[in-house]
Order: C-alpha cells, then structure tokens, then sequence
C-alpha cells in the first residue's frame, strides 16, 4: 500500500511539473491562429471576389467575422477555409456543430491543473509516509511458518 501511494504521489508531482510544459508545447507545435466567420453563401463569396481590390481585407469576402483572432488546437480541415487572396489566413466557419479547443482552455487546465496535481500528490506521499511511520512503529508482522506439531 504505501509503495502504491508512494508512486501514486510522485506521478502526481510529476503531472504538475509537465503540466505547464505541456500546454506550451500544444501552443507552439499543435495551434493555429484562425478568424472565426459566419459564412456567406457561395454566390455572395463569388461576387464579393468579383469585387475584392487588393488591400483591402479578406475575411468579409468569405462571410462576416465574428471576433478578432483565435489561437485553436489542431483546426478540422472541414472548417477551415485558406483564402486564396491571402493564404497566410485561416478562417474557420463559426456556426459549424463542431466547436474547437482554443489554447486559452489548455493553459486554464494546466494553470489550474498543475496546482491541484502537486496538492495531490503532496497528499498521497504524506499519506505514503504516515503509514510507513506507523508499520515501523507497530513493529514487523509476525512471520507465519509451518505449523508445529503439538
């Protein structure tokens, strides 16, 4: 038992130091910043490209932002329109029935996360050590060996 929590509380410990780490990494590596639109039906995009003049902005030809610039984990391609005007854009159709995970929710879970894991395992490795205390103090269980004849 107290080997159990013993591991228990140090995968705790460890949960809350990767934590932080964890979510920069979905930040840098698995994000992508996307403008949220509702989108226009095809025949406006269309005549809203008829008319686009280069400088002026993208989006409103696909349909109308909703917000400014989210950052989403891993975006669904079948969300996600690239511009050909400017590809350095991603927008994303915000009335799907899909919702993305947006980082700020990964950094919430870990700014939050991180600090409950090392409460926890600090629990359990004091757990861990109160009761190794008390089976040192209680002496060692008897050994049972083969019956004695009587």
């Amino acid at each position: 038992m107290v080997k159990l929590l013993t591991a228990a509380g140090c995968l705790a410990l460890l949960g809350a130091v990767l934590a932080p780490a964890g979510a920069w990494y979905v930040d840098a590596k698995m994000s992508r910043d996307v403008i949220l639109i509702t989108p226009a039906a095809p025949e406006i995009v269309e005549l809203n490209k008829a008319l686009w003049a280069k400088g002026e902005p993208v989006a409103p030809i696909y349909g109308e932002a909703v917000d400014r610039p989210i950052r989403v984990v891993l975006p669904d391609p079948r969300d996600v329109i690239v511009p050909e005007e400017d590809p350095s854009l991603l927008l994303m159709n915000a009335g799907g029935d899909r919702r993305p995970l947006q980082v700020q929710t990964v950094w919430v879970a870990a700014k939050y996360g991180a600090p409950g894991s090392a409460a926890a395992g600090a629990a359990l490795l004091a757990l861990a050590w109160v009761a190794r205390r008390r089976r040192k103090k209680s002496g060692p269980l008897p050994e049972e060996g083969p019956a004695k004849p009587a």
